[in-house]
């Protein structure tokens, strides 16, 4: 029974919810609405007793409504008392203001389907898992029902690795469109046996174009309308949102790309049956020649905007996006901004324009077949400017428009595989894309460096798999020790030394990024390879090949593909955007899978890569600070220092040919407690300042940065801006 100084008698000041058990505390969130600068502290109680107090200060997805979302709470509770306790209730501290019911302890064990979660992001997509506890084999059917009527089912039976026993047990739910109507709404998620998910009822609010984008129909004073559009701006980049493939139609119907305003002209239309000398026919006449690809279809006024992006950006090749119809559906392909790297390994361009006088200026012998010209054209111009429309433009019959052999011969003799004397061949699993091979023209010497902490066992597979599976000499291991304990860990140690490792020791908290940083500083090698503890060798020649990247002109850092223990992948780039943060590429693809439009087999650029594993120079590294230890003690040190490399214009490469198993977080845990979570909310204030209006050329801005759905995964709902890229 709630103590008489707990009563009040006008809850409807404070708003918030208790979510319920995460980890060994009590979350949720909590606001006082007519001071949105306040976080309240809040007091716990168990069975009517005062366990502790938390301030509501995390971002909380709930919340995102109010002010900057940052009214989340996490109030730890012994485990003891999270087993005995019947209810839990948290005020307000001092006031006794409420803004929940009690949450009834005994009700969530037997009310809700064990191992499970929904999560969503106020949008029409929700995600999590489900296992049966009666049958963990079981893949169990989950239903979204608003109104006491189902809305969509799906079986929950996806692949994931986070968190434990889940995997093959996740699902993702697509709700109707038409949800997205600007009004409330609250989903209750059941599994078949009616048993409401971990998280379950969810609230969403969603509109069906960008909030910031009918401010023209409010009338306010324009200073007001320009903040109060910043702020939904913001609002909108925090919380975005995400569709299903499966609703494309509906989706491009309502988000149509602006219309051109030029008029067509100077521009005409290459077939690619057409012989080489029509090609060069059309662009004695003309500003530029658009050269279609076999069984591929223009679609309405791409024409025009290819043209247009053709004159007003001055570039020398324009492509678009594309659409794929197969068996009568269609799904887009939402390409990157230019990358020669992705261009060779896959032709993912499509219809593209050229410049006239590139054609002019090429040697196109009469005889030359489609495929040659188009490839030699493609290279010849992207030495100037190329220009990305992130809208699509054609309607083809396959993602592979061309001869993959005769491109391959091509490519070989191309400037660009010349000047690096690199190899090219096919893949081996998908041999209509091709592999790069790059030689090492010579060898210096590599640092890697291991932040570690006790967990000997994790520590020796990691030395064991570099001693045994590394087709490379000029390498030393630096050991960076952050207060080891235990005994094994320090004979670990010293066969480590007795092998030529040097312990560096780091007696302080820990800060993943000033202990690289200190280690950087004693590396005696021209390159620091950063590497995990948790981290174990796949292939022999990771290093190899990393270097053999790291070594082409203008690249920064080179990163590799990791691999979780069932076969997914951990790590296959990072996309920066994520509510407004950062994810991982690929983890709901296995190692083997082709991945969105092949990027997970294929070398190419990403904004950044993950420091679990990464190669970059010492002396760029040095010169330019190394990792931000105040502001990225933990994470996003290595999303920071790529990005900053990318403003000094070097490049950053990954490379599916390095594997190594990764353990993500094995040694150092979760942040759970509330101190590593006022850490983690630190470190996300500061990267969403710093980067959180990142445009990432690598990721099409049609594409989700919802965090609740994987990279690749879903639509964005409403698309971003859709500006011309260059």
């Amino acid at each position: 029974m709630t103590p008489e100084k707990f009563k009040t008698t006008d809850q409807s000041v404070i708003k918030g919810r208790i979510d319920g058990v995460v980890g060994q505390g009590i979350s949720g969130w909590a606001l006082r609405p007519s001071d949105l600068e306040q976080r309240l502290w809040l007091e716990l109680m168990v069975d009517g007793v005062s366990l502790g107090v938390g301030r509501a200060e995390h971002f909380h997805p709930d919340a995102g409504p109010y002010g900057d979302g940052c009214y989340g709470f996490w109030i730890p509770i012994p485990p003891v008392v999270l087993t005995m306790a019947q209810a839990v209730e948290v005020f307000v501290a001092n006031t006794g203001e409420t803004f929940d019911r009690p949450w009834e302890l005994e009700k969530t064990a037997s009310g809700t389907s064990e191992l499970s979660q929904v999560m969503t992001d106020g949008g029409l997509r929700l995600s999590g898992w489900a296992v049966d506890p009666d049958n963990y084999r079981k893949s169990l059917r989950i239903s979204a029902i608003l109104n006491n009527r189902i809305l969509v089912s799906v079986q929950a039976d996806q692949r994931r690795f986070q968190p434990d026993n889940t995997d093959g047990h996740g699902f993702t739910l697509t709700l109707p469109l038409d949800l997205a109507d600007g009004n409330p709404h609250e989903i209750t998620v059941q599994d078949e046996k009616n048993r409401n998910l971990k998280g379950s009822p969810v609230r969403i609010q969603t509109f069906p174009e960008l909030t910031s984008d009918w401010l023209h129909n409010v009338q306010i004073t324009g200073t007001n309308k320009a903040l109060l559009k910043i702020i939904l701006q913001n609002y909108e980049n925090m919380l975005p949102k995400s569709l299903g493939f499966g609703h494309y139609r509906e989706w491009k119907e309502n988000f149509p790309p602006n219309a051109p305003a030029l008029k067509l002209k100077g521009v005409a239309v290459c077939p690619a049956e057409a012989p080489a000398s029509e090609l060069g026919r059309l662009a004695a006449s003309n500003e530029g020649v658009l050269l279609m690809c076999e069984g591929t279809n223009l679609l309405p006024q791409a024409l025009v905007r290819m043209a247009a992006a053709h004159r007003e950006k001055q570039a020398a090749l324009v492509y678009g996006d594309s659409e794929i119809e197969k068996e009568e559906t269609i799904r887009p392909l939402f390409k990157p901004a230019w990358d020669p790297f992705l261009f060779c390994g896959y032709d993912y361009l499509g219809p593209v324009l050229i410049d006239s006088r590139i054609i002019r200026d090429l040697d196109i012998r009469p005889e030359e077949s489609h495929v040659s010209v188009r490839t030699r054209l493609i290279l010849a111009a992207a030495e100037h400017r190329v220009a990305h429309l992130p809208f699509p433009v054609s309607l083809c019959k396959t993602e592979i428009p061309v001869d993959p052999v005769e491109r391959r011969e091509v490519l070989r003799d191309s400037a660009f595989l010349r000047t690096t004397s690199a190899q090219i061949t096919a893949h081996p699993q998908f041999t209509y894309l091709n592999r790069l091979s790059f030689p090492l023209k010579h060898r210096p010497r590599v640092s890697i460096i291991i932040p570690t902490r006790d967990r000997a066992d994790l520590l020796g597979d990691c030395l064991g798999s570099l001693g045994q599976k590394t087709d490379y000499e000029a390498m030393e291991i630096l050991i960076v020790d952050n207060g080891s304990k235990e005994e094994k860990t320090f004979e670990l140690f010293r066969r480590a030394e007795q092998q030529g490792a040097r312990i560096l020791p780091y007696p302080h908290a820990f800060n993943y990024a000033a202990m690289n940083n200190r280690a950087a500083v004693e590396a005696r090698g021209e390159v620091l390879c950063f590497l995990n503890n948790d981290t174990r060798v796949r292939s022999r020649e990771w290093l190899l090949e990393m270097l053999s990247l790291l070594l082409l002109p203008k690249v920064g850092c080179v990163g590799a593909k990791l691999i979780w223990p069932n076969e997914l992948v951990q790590h296959g780039g990072v996309v920066v955007g994520t509510h407004q943060l950062a994810a991982h590429v690929g983890n709901a693809w296995t190692t083997d899978a082709p991945g969105y439009m092949y990027r997970n087999q294929l070398t190419q650029q990403w904004s950044a890569v993950t420091a679990a594993c990464l190669l970059t120079w010492k002396s760029i590294f040095l010169d330019n600070g190394g990792f931000d230890p105040v502001h990225y003690p933990v994470a996003f040190n290595d999303v920071d220092y790529c990005l900053r490399m990318r403003e000094l214009g070097h490049q950053i490469l990954w490379t599916p040919w390095a594997e190594l198993d990764h353990l993500e977080s094995a040694s150092r845990g979760k942040d759970l407690t509330p101190i590593q979570k006022a850490r983690s909310d630190m470190e996300y204030h500061h990267f969403r300042t710093r980067w959180g209006h990142y445009d990432d050329p690598f990721y099409n801005p049609n594409l989700t940065l919802s965090a609740v759905v994987e990279p690749f995964d879903g639509l964005a709902l409403p698309p971003r801006k859709r500006k011309t890229r260059l």
